[in-house]
């Protein structure tokens, strides 16, 4: 399997989505790892929760992953401020 992301995995994607998935391969993580923040992404952010919430989710991830997501929050439609 290929370790960049394929032009199928954004396909149908929103611009902002697409950039942040671009984004986070350019901080060195696999297709894999790309495909696993958005699955946990998805089963945090899908549910409703304030923005204060979701920040100290992702700094979590942040441990797990060994990268820091918090400047992609643009990506996310979130502040980095936050």
């Amino acid at each position: 399997m290929s370790d960049i992301l394929l032009g199928t995995d954004l396909e149908g994607l929103p611009v902002e989505t697409r950039i942040f998935a671009e984004r986070v391969c350019d901080f060195g993580l696999s297709r894999i790892q790309v495909h696993g923040i958005f699955v946990l992404l998805g089963l945090h952010v899908g549910t409703p929760r304030p923005e204060s919430e979701l920040v100290n989710i992702i700094k979590t991830m942040e441990i797990v992953a060994s990268v820091s997501l918090l400047p992609l929050l643009g990506g996310l439609g979130l502040r980095s401020s936050a």
